[in-house]
């Protein structure tokens, strides 16, 4: 069953229905952050250790490797995420579902929280977030709703929206309503499920891009928001499209992007071709290693890669393209044999040639690139094969 659902703005509207809860402090007291716990990305996407002072939608200051305090406008950096462990992490990372639910939406925002107990309103979830309290989201803005732990999302994605219940059972057809009961329809009849019986729904809405000024939370949260300013306090108010505000502590405060528009992560883009370099048994394609950042969000919305043996992907960078950026490293695993050189290149010239070893296990580049075809390789080492494989973190494509 392929159903549309009444037109509604293809653009989020997180309208908020009650101010109970609004505003509300974050429960977890201030603390103060580590020295250089934070990348300051430039507008070349250029990566430099800062420890945060302040941060809003027009300046930041923050103190460099030196101790010195400076202050910038917002309109020569990117962003800012969190630094990386010192020493290179597993490659594969779990999803990491938070405790409680979660509402994702098409754009990548993710609400963590739980279905407010009025349910939903006609053409709307009503959900209540621990910070923001009660907000609506219209269900066209709606990819997942995961409730509770439960045999995760559906495999393969259909043109119809899937319901999967707590004992495992799924459900393929239309979502009417998510409130309790929830309504679906399947195989021609509208049945009304207890709510509590619902694990997960995965809605069959097409994807929409992140756009604006965007915030990751330590608690899993990824939001579009209006404005954020740090208080003396060391506390940062942040407020959404729909009026309502919070406020958290600074250290909280896990990643910013001042126009997430311009960032497109590699995970997003066509893999044209890729192919292994040398003898193969067994090829391993790309992997894709979602949920590494807090509580199942990927920093940045921008999930690693692996190349996970001597091997050759070319991706097609998109319209407007114009860097290329990532911290590549020698996943924990491959060490201490693992010895490769990553490569890139473009248009028959060769961007970057880098040796990943035990005494460099991890490079960070940005690159100039043009949309178009870009080839990313893993060639072996000294050592042959064996070991040879890279993790992109947070691999990212700036347009301008």
């Amino acid at each position: 069953m392929n159903r549309a659902r009444t037109p509604r703005s293809v653009r989020l509207a997180l309208a908020i229905l009650a101010a109970a809860g609004a505003g509300a402090p974050a429960s977890r007291a201030a603390t103060q952050p580590a020295p250089l716990d934070r990348v300051l990305l430039s507008d070349t996407l250029a990566p430099t250790r800062v420890r945060l002072v302040s941060i809003s939608g027009e300046a930041i200051v923050y103190e460099d490797e030196r101790g010195l305090r400076r202050q910038a406008t917002v309109g020569g950096f990117v962003g800012l995420t969190p630094a990386l462990p010192d020493r290179p992490a597993p490659a594969r990372r779990g999803r990491g579902a938070p405790d409680g639910g979660v509402l994702e939406l098409t754009d990548g925002q993710r609400l963590p929280g739980a279905p407010a107990p009025t349910g939903g309103e006609d053409g709307a979830v009503v959900w209540t977030h621990p910070l923001f309290g009660r907000v609506g989201v219209a269900l066209d803005d709606i990819a997942r709703m995961a409730l509770r732990g439960g045999p995760g999302s559906p495999q393969t994605p259909t043109l119809d929206d899937q319901l999967v219940l707590v004992n495992g059972d799924r459900l393929v057809g239309f979502v009417v309503s998510l409130g309790d009961p929830v309504e679906f329809e399947t195989d021609g009849q509208t049945v009304t499920i207890p709510l509590q019986r619902v694990a997960e729904a995965d809605l069959a809405n097409p994807p929409a891009p992140l756009a604006g000024l965007v915030v990751w939370l330590d608690d899993g949260s990824v939001l579009v928001v209006t404005s954020l300013e740090t208080s003396v306090d060391e506390t940062v108010r942040l407020s959404l499209p729909g009026g309502a505000s919070a406020e958290i502590p600074l250290a909280d405060l896990r990643a910013v992007v001042f126009e997430a528009g311009r960032l497109v992560p590699l995970a997003d883009l066509t893999i044209a071709e890729q192919s292994p370099i040398g003898e193969r048994g067994v090829f391993d394609p790309v992997r894709v290693l979602t949920g590494s950042g807090a509580a199942g969000a990927s920093d940045l919305n921008a999930p690693d890669v692996e190349l996970p043996g001597p091997m050759r992907a070319v991706f097609e960078l998109p319209a407007g393209a114009a860097r290329l950026a990532a911290v590549a490293e020698l996943p924990l695993e491959a060490l201490p044999w693992g010895a490769c050189d990553l490569v890139i290149e473009q248009d028959g010239a060769e961007l970057l040639r880098e040796r990943l070893d035990q005494d460099q296990p991890r490079v960070e580049f940005s690159l100039a690139v043009a949309p178009g075809p870009v080839v990313i390789a893993v060639e072996p080492g000294p050592r042959g094969p064996i070991n040879d494989r890279v993790a992109l973190r947070r691999p990212v494509v700036l347009i301008d």
